[in-house]
């Protein structure tokens, strides 16, 4: 970590020792060069280095403990268990860089300090000098009272100096699930886990997502499921909330509960189907077959209601009629879709970190083949100006490549515009 970066995290704390490190650091330099010159004013300065010295020292543990204390009166404002550990973790282990900066701000000067206020006080305190005799000694007394005087200042920049070390290296308080702050994976999944208790609307599409890096089949139907990563086991909880996920999703499929926004393809592809006999209700689900509607009214909607992403359309545009051919249930393609909304809004944020004002719509337009694959997806031309930044309007169109949708009825292909809105949000 650079000097930089070890500022910012340590705050005020940080900038004041390494402001009195830097004068200690002049202070010294002057001392070195008045103990050449065999100044009496050496001593004075030496002492004068090792206070400010030992100040830096104490700046840097004052900030760390500062920075502590705000950490902890922050924690009372946040909801969850899991952010509540993760910014006790962060914030200790950033406020501990106030000592660890006081502590190096403060061995120069404590160093030169030490040197120019002992050989300091063994100069001569005045340069008289008799025709025929050397230089005026200091008496033993001076000299020994002088000696005492910059051992105790000595000792003094020492103990703030091994207490800012000490602060500094001060172990961090451990939680519950005790993971190295950049094991971001398990961060992730311990959120995800904390959500699906508390039974939050996303808490099980947070779970799908969470679970992807621990998962280690190249092919999503591969059957009994194998994880790449070991989930850590203060984690261990992750099975059966995948499970109470999957039945969820299972029983709401086709329903406009919370399988309306997935589709049997979708969950058998999810890492939150694990149990074999959930397994086999999902391979032997089928859904209730409507009368079809004309293909001309299949995937069309009485408007196109546009709300920023978060609160995603929930209609399909509707294609001219010859460029359908086969038939799918507008309720099919939009469950699918919705399957892939967590990835798109990530594409969307990632991108706000740095344009925090972007907003736009991404008309798409794709293709589903006869095996409910995608095979063609571009922006949708003649929709409107193009999307502000096209790394996002390529992300998304990744994405719904990467989509299976169900067979078309009669075999065919089907064609579809939809639209993704985006707005920061307020």
């Amino acid at each position: 970590m650079n000097l930089i970066m070890m500022l910012r995290e340590g705050g005020f704390g940080a900038y004041v020792a390494l402001g009195l490190g830097g004068l200690g650091l002049l202070l010294g330099s002057v001392a070195v060069i008045a103990l050449l010159a065999r100044s009496p004013s050496a001593f004075s300065l030496g002492v004068v280095t090792l206070v400010t010295g030992a100040a830096a020292a104490g700046a840097g543990i004052a900030g760390t403990l500062l920075g502590r204390r705000q950490v902890q009166e922050a924690l009372a404002m946040v909801g969850s268990r899991v952010d509540g550990e993760r910014i006790l973790m962060a914030g200790f282990g950033e406020a501990a860089n106030a000592a660890l900066i006081g502590f190096g701000a403060a061995l120069l000067p404590l160093l030169l300090g030490a040197v120019t206020a002992l050989a300091g006080s063994r100069l001569p305190r005045a340069q008289a000098r008799v025709q025929g005799y050397a230089e005026a000694q200091p008496s033993g007394d001076e000299s020994t009272a002088g000696t005492m005087v910059a051992a105790g200042f000595i000792a003094v920049g020492l103990l703030a100096t091994a207490g800012a070390w000490v602060v500094s290296h001060q172990p961090i308080p451990q939680g519950r699930y005790g993971f190295a702050m950049d094991d971001h994976d398990a961060w992730g999944l311990a959120g995800a886990l904390d959500e699906v208790t508390t039974d939050t609307a996303r808490g099980c599409d947070r779970l799908h997502e969470a679970l992807q890096p621990f998962w280690g089949s190249n092919d999503p139907r591969e059957w009994p499921r194998r994880m790449r990563r070991e989930v850590p086991s203060s984690l261990s909880a992750w099975r059966s909330s995948a499970d109470r996920c999957a039945l969820k999703v299972l029983e709401g499929l086709g329903t406009e509960t919370e399988g309306a926004a997935w589709s049997r393809d979708g969950l058998l592809d999810s890492p939150l189907l694990q149990d074999d006999a959930l397994h086999a209700r999902a391979l032997a689900w089928m859904p209730k077959t409507p009368d079809a509607p004309p293909p001309s009214k299949l995937l069309q909607d009485d408007g196109l209601h546009e709300r920023p992403l978060g609160r995603v359309p929930t209609t399909l545009d509707a294609p001219p009629p010859s460029t359908l051919q086969g038939a799918i249930p507008k309720e099919l393609v939009a469950a699918t879709l919705r399957t892939a909304l967590p990835a798109i809004r990530t594409c969307y944020e990632k991108s706000l970190t740095t344009q925090p004002t972007l907003l736009g719509k991404v008309m798409t337009s794709f293709r589903i083949a006869a095996d409910g694959r995608v095979d063609e997806a571009s922006e949708a031309p003649g929709e409107g100006p193009p999307f502000p930044d096209p790394k996002v309007t390529e992300c998304i169109l990744k994405q719904i490549r990467a989509l299976r949708f169900p067979k078309p009825n009669g075999g065919g292909v089907v064609k579809v515009k939809y639209p993704f809105v985006f707005a920061p949000a307020r």
